[in-house]
């Protein structure tokens, strides 16, 4: 939270957002997003960046003080272009919240890897054929598809829905059973689904299985 609140005043900064994994609390994902990558390589360079990364993969008292637990598995890094947005922009502040983990409006990451071989045009038009199908469905806020820099058969695709309920009603409609049957031949490996919620200012650590994790705005 610490860095998060640091990285919003960075040069460049559109959105900056810590979403926690449902399946899994002690998960989170940093989601940020930069005017460009000079902008995002200079909030690298940040002291703010820097602390952050030392804090997370030093153990104490390695560590600054302030953190005495060590980071379960290294930082996977990954940097996106923005392909297509449908509804709501990600970077939007509108973007609803909710209080609580059952009225938290759901925030899913989803990671699409491509065959490297395959038509990576035809994978895409997909890819954004399915979004604008999806930005019609009931409780959908956000739809977001990226394409990874470095490796451009891989995409994501950030969502902002409503419910979970909304989220899992699409899933099995047929527009959805109908996209994911056309693309199989395309995939180099299954789909990769991260259904989160919001971090707000709290992260609750005890022994009973909820409300453990961040705690929504």
């Amino acid at each position: 939270m610490r860095y998060r609140d640091a990285s919003e005043t960075d040069p460049g900064s559109k959105s900056f957002r810590v979403v926690n994994w449902l399946a899994a609390s002690n998960h989170s994902q940093i989601i940020d997003v930069w005017s460009s990558l000079d902008a995002f390589e200079a909030h690298l360079a940040q002291p703010d960046s820097t602390d952050f990364r030392f804090a997370v993969q030093l153990p104490a008292p390695l560590g600054p003080p302030f953190f005495n637990c060590c980071i379960g598995s290294p930082i996977d890094d990954r940097q996106y272009s923005l392909v297509k947005s449908f509804n709501t922009p990600w970077t939007s502040n509108s973007l609803p919240a909710g209080v609580g983990a059952k009225n938290s409006a759901l925030f899913v990451v989803t990671y699409v890897d491509f065959l490297a071989d395959g038509d990576p045009g035809k994978a895409l038009r997909e890819l954004i054929r399915y979004g604008s199908d999806t930005s019609h469905a009931a409780g959908q806020l956000s739809y977001t598809v990226l394409q990874q820099i470095d490796r451009p058969n891989r995409f994501a695709t950030l969502e902002v829905w409503d419910s979970v309920t909304d989220y899992n009603n699409w899933q099995s409609d047929q527009t959805t059973t109908k996209f994911v049957t056309k693309v199989m031949p395309l995939l180099g490996s299954p789909f990769d689904h991260r259904l989160n919620r919001l971090c707000g200012h709290t992260y609750v650590d005890t022994s009973n299985p909820s409300p453990n994790g961040c705690v929504a705005p």
